[in-house]
């Protein structure tokens, strides 16, 4: 559970790195319509997963551990 939890913390880390260089908004080629980016879903799911796995195995930011700031 521990390895997956980082994971899904790794992956936050790497959706939150595109974001912020291609920006919160994508446009569409087809359409050109402009929409939030898709990984700002992507996102906020791993950082949720990790969260609920972290909790599960008892580590929360007042034993020190919490790998993020809040």
């Amino acid at each position: 559970m521990l390895q997956v939890a980082l994971e899904s913390l790794d992956r936050a880390d790497e959706a939150r790195q595109a974001i912020t260089a291609e920006g919160l908004t994508k446009k569409t080629e087809s359409t050109g319509a402009v929409h939030v980016h898709p990984l700002l879903k992507v996102e906020r799911d791993c950082r949720n997963q990790f969260a609920q796995i972290w909790g599960r195995l008892k580590l929360d930011q007042s034993a020190g551990v919490w790998p993020f700031p809040i």
